[in-house]
């Protein structure tokens, strides 16, 4: 086997040797991954070497695990089997339903260890701890200009491209950024 991408191993390896790792014999031969069946450490192994045994029977996608392509297939059919219980909200998938029930209960176990600040989402709280680390992961590759969130980046680009899609319905005036959009339109309102 080898390893189809760095940035898939670097991504398994911090979990490797947490103390989640304790009673489980069977190991990743490429990562360390620990796990309690065989089984389910054979089909971690597929996303090292790029073997995706199960396709989509409605377009060309394939995918590593079975539960994963039945997931992507209720992209075509419009399935929503999970439902929010505090409202009328339905979801393709359990965990988006999971993060969007925080919303309802004001759960955010997910807290910044430099001010304890919560987050319903581990990506936002990922986001967030970058405004204290300084962490800049996303560069401009025309002026190689730094940026905590990917975003942030997107909007930067426009500067070069010169590419204006925010458009205001009352006089066609196009801005790069919505907040400049926003600002412009009270100017009608007054």
């Amino acid at each position: 086997m080898y390893i189809r991408c760095r940035n898939l191993l670097e991504r398994h390896q911090p979990h490797s040797y947490t103390k989640y790792s304790l009673n489980k014999p069977f190991h990743c031969n490429i990562c360390g991954n620990p796990f309690l069946r065989r089984r389910t450490m054979e089909v971690h192994e597929r996303t090292h070497s790029g073997i995706r045994p199960f396709g989509c029977s409605m377009c060309s996608r394939r995918f590593f695990q079975k539960d994963k392509l039945i997931i992507h297939e209720r992209t075509h059919t419009g399935e929503r089997p999970f439902g929010c219980v505090f409202c009328s909200k339905r979801f393709a998938r359990r965990d988006t339903l999971n993060i969007h029930i925080r919303i309802h209960t004001g759960e955010r176990p997910y807290v910044c260890s430099y001010c304890s600040k919560g987050f319903s989402q581990k990506d936002k709280l990922q986001i967030h701890e970058r405004t204290h680390s300084g962490v800049k992961p996303y560069h401009c590759s025309i002026c190689e200009k730094l940026f905590a969130r990917k975003d942030a980046l997107n909007v930067h680009l426009r500067t070069h491209t010169g590419e204006k899609p925010h458009r205001c319905e009352f006089c066609g005036k196009q801005f790069s950024q919505r907040d400049k959009l926003m600002l412009h339109k009270q100017t009608h309102s007054t």
